[in-house]
């Protein structure tokens, strides 16, 4: 957030959504990472998708799912 209360997007985000825990949910072009209000990378930009599921995250790449609990940390690692 700048001095004024305003978040600054950095350029390779193309949108963010703040999730009801507090992290934002960031796109770029198509993938999604998580990071915190203020700007810290929890997971980077890699994923197809990403579901707030109760107490944790649902995270989807190449058709394949993993968990992460809220603090982005790996419940269950998407097998390769």
């Amino acid at each position: 957030m700048n001095e004024q209360g305003f978040m600054i997007i950095p350029d390779k985000y193309i949108r963010l959504i703040r999730t009801k825990d507090g992290n934002v949910r960031g796109k770029a072009k198509y993938l999604y990472g998580l990071c915190d209000l203020d700007g810290n990378i929890i997971q980077p930009v890699e994923f197809d998708n990403i579901y707030k599921r109760t107490g944790l995250y649902q995270v989807e790449r190449d058709g394949k799912i993993g968990y992460l609990n809220l603090d982005g940390e790996w419940i269950w690692e998407i097998q390769e």
